[in-house]
């Protein structure tokens, strides 16, 4: 199966659009002290920014043109885990992108040291869900989600959206340019890059 390079950017928006409107929507069981489902949608609104750079990654750097590229894009299209790991590069991205500073650094420090692995973050929405068997005892979703489990991943699907869609956005305007240019890059200079930037803000000390 081929598609049109101009479809799949067409996906970019409308997994943008839905990542927007979960929030909403999750933003309205919360009001009315839905936790436990409203967990659930922040957590659809990080798949589905996660979603929009795969789709991305895959028209910049994939060939949308090979049949069997395109049947492996497609199987993590549709992938939970890729999807939130996708999106948790947001962070990462964000960090390097920005001025040092103690936002920064502490980006950086979470990305690194206390990212929840992808197949917890995947648990934990199925807990959001169903009544689940957990630690040898039997749960409703409204037994496990806590408050500050939501307010946390309330904050990181707004602050995903927020950059992941800037981000975005910004590579399809100009897609082009970066299509052509896309293969001038120095991996290997790049990498060595992102490590001392990494390091210079782990070492930097803020008040």
């Amino acid at each position: 199966m081929k598609v049109n390079k101009n479809k799949y950017f067409d996906a970019i928006e409308k997994a943008l659009d839905n990542a927007n409107e979960l929030i909403e929507e999750a933003e309205i069981l919360v009001k009315y002290n839905r936790n436990a489902r409203a967990y659930t949608l922040f957590q659809f609104s990080i798949e589905e920014v996660g979603k929009a750079f795969l789709v991305f990654q895959f028209v910049l750097n994939g060939n949308i043109e090979d049949v069997e590229e395109t049947k492996k894009f497609f199987k993590d299209f549709t992938s939970h885990t890729v999807k939130t790991k996708t999106s948790e590069g947001i962070d990462f991205m964000f960090a390097l992108a920005i001025e040092k500073s103690s936002y920064s650094k502490k980006l950086i420090e979470e990305f690194i040291f206390e990212r929840v692995d992808v197949t917890v973050s995947n648990n934990y929405k199925n807990y959001s869900l169903y009544a689940s068997f957990k630690d040898e005892e039997f749960y409703k979703p409204s037994e496990i989600i806590t408050k500050n489990m939501l307010d946390k991943i309330s904050q990181n699907a707004k602050f995903r959206l927020q950059v992941g869609s800037s981000f975005i956005k910004l590579g399809v305007k100009n897609y082009d340019v970066l299509f052509e240019t896309r293969n001038n890059f120095d991996e290997r200079e790049l990498s060595e890059e992102t490590k001392k930037k990494i390091e210079e803000l782990l070492n930097s000390k803020f008040d």
